[in-house]
């Protein structure tokens, strides 16, 4: 029979020596790297076109944002939320 942990058995020279340890090399990921920096671009890019916007009225947005219906419905949301 064949044991998972050990394989099958073994005759001769090789019968109780275990195999050579597996030298485990990291896997280099650049590509990561580069798509981080690309997305961290666009983002504060988006984010400075926002805040300098001359024609953007603070006040409206935050009228819309922190309406009565927009926080009812993020209470709603958090407390049907599983994972809060």
């Amino acid at each position: 029979m064949t044991d998972l942990a050990t394989g099958p058995p073994q005759s001769g020279s090789q019968a109780g020596r275990r195999p050579e340890t597996i030298k485990a090399v990291p896997v280099r990921h650049p590509w990561r790297w580069v798509s981080t920096v690309v997305v961290l671009a666009i983002v504060a890019d988006v984010v400075y076109t926002v805040a300098t916007a001359p024609d953007l009225q603070w006040e409206q947005v935050g009228k819309y944002l922190f309406g009565p219906l927009i926080l009812q419905g993020i209470v709603v949301t958090s407390h049907d939320s599983p994972a809060l």
